[in-house]
């Protein structure tokens, strides 16, 4: 589901969004603008991999500190379940 956000755009910015509207690059200013925050965030996407893994963690570390050992050992094998060791993940990763 799409949603609207109302946001300012500097006119230097807009000027050139309405030239690539013009050039037929983009159909309107609605969808260049989706097209170019979508390349931007696909550039990205390692950092928001990245941080996406430390809220995941941090989240974890919270619920773990609830927990007591045999809870926190579950919890862990819930999250590795499926994992190989470290040397077969290190393999898969040079493709050996």
């Amino acid at each position: 589901m799409n949603q609207v956000i109302p946001v300012r755009v500097p006119k230097h910015l807009l000027e050139k969004v309405q030239l690539l509207v013009r050039l037929g690059k983009y159909a309107n200013r609605s969808e260049a603008l989706r097209a170019l925050l979508e390349e931007h965030l696909d550039e990205m996407s390692d950092l928001l991999a990245y941080e996406q893994a430390n809220l995941e963690a941090e989240k974890l570390r919270e619920i773990a500190s609830f927990l007591n050992e045999d809870e926190f050992l579950a919890l862990c094998r819930a999250v590795f379940a499926g994992s190989g060791s470290s040397v077969e993940l290190v393999e898969e990763q040079r493709g050996e």
